[in-house]
C-alpha cells in the first residue's frame, strides 16, 4: 500500500484525532528519513478558518510554548496560517499571531480537508525528494548502470552481496560453509522464493521460481 493510500484510507475511515496522529506520525518519519533536524513546518497554501473548541485557548510565542502571548475565549474564530506537527500558527480576530495546540481548534470539514489535501502534497514532495537522494546515493557507491538494476530490485551473476542487500534487502536465512579459502552462502527469501548463492561475498548462481 503506498503511503499516499495510507493517508486516504486514514483519513476516511477514522475520526479526526486520529487522523492528525497518524499523517504527524507519517510526517515525522518522512522527516527522520530526510535527515531534517527540526520539525517540519510549513505554510498553508491559504489561511484556514477555524475557531477554539472552548473558552480559555492559550495562544504561545513559540512553539516550545513557553511564552503566553494571549487567550482564545468563547469559541473565537481564527485563520490558520502555517501547521506544525500538533500545532497550529493562528492569527486571531483580536490580532495576536501565535501557535496554539491542534486539538484545541475546530476547523470547518471542508477547511480540514483542504488542509489534508495540502499535507498529502508535502508528503509526495518529500517522498520524491528522498527517492531522488537515494537514486543519487546509488549512482555514486555502484555507477548508473549498477545502480539502475538494484532500484528495478534485479539480481544477477557477478553481483556483490551487498549489491544484493540494496536490491532485495536483508535475506529471511543465510546458510553458511566455509573452508580454509572460501566462504559459501546461500541466501534465502522465503516470501519471494528466491535463493542467492554466493562465493566469497559474489553471486554465482541462484534459484527462482519464475
Amino acid at each position: 500500500m503506498t503511503k499516499s493510500l495510507l493517508i486516504w484510507y486514514i483519513l476516511k475511515y477514522t475520526n479526526r484525532a486520529l487522523m492528525e496522529r497518524s499523517v504527524t506520525i507519517l510526517l515525522l518519519f518522512l522527516i527522520a528519513r530526510t535527515g531534517v533536524g527540526q520539525p517540519l513546518e510549513f505554510d498553508l497554501n491559504r489561511p484556514m478558518k477555524a475557531q477554539a473548541k472552548w473558552d480559555n485557548v492559550y495562544i504561545y510565542k513559540d512553539p516550545q510554548k513557553k511564552i503566553t502571548i494571549g487567550v482564545l475565549e468563547g469559541r473565537q474564530s481564527v485563520d490558520i496560517l502555517r501547521w506544525r506537527p500538533h500545532l497550529f500558527f493562528i492569527e486571531a480576530k483580536t490580532g495576536e499571531f501565535g501557535y496554539v495546540n491542534s486539538e484545541e481548534i475546530i476547523s470547518y470539514q471542508d477547511e480540514f480537508d483542504s488542509l489534508i489535501k495540502y499535507i498529502e502534497k508535502k508528503t509526495r514532495d518529500i517522498e520524491s525528494g528522498i527517492a531522488k537522494k537515494y537514486a543519487e546515493s546509488l549512482d555514486s557507491k555502484f555507477g548508473k548502470d549498477i545502480s539502475a538494476k538494484i532500484l528495478k530490485h534485479e539480481y544477477w551473476i557477478g553481483m556483490t552481496d551487498e549489491m544484493a542487500v540494496y536490491a532485495l534487502g536483508k535475506p529471511d536465512k543465510i546458510n553458511s560453509t566455509v573452508t580454509a579459502t572460501v566462504r559459501s552462502e546461500q541466501w534465502v527469501y522465503v516470501s519471494r522464493d528466491i535463493y542467492l548463492y554466493f562465493k566469497n561475498g559474489i553471486l554465482e548462481s541462484y534459484q527462482n521460481s519464475r
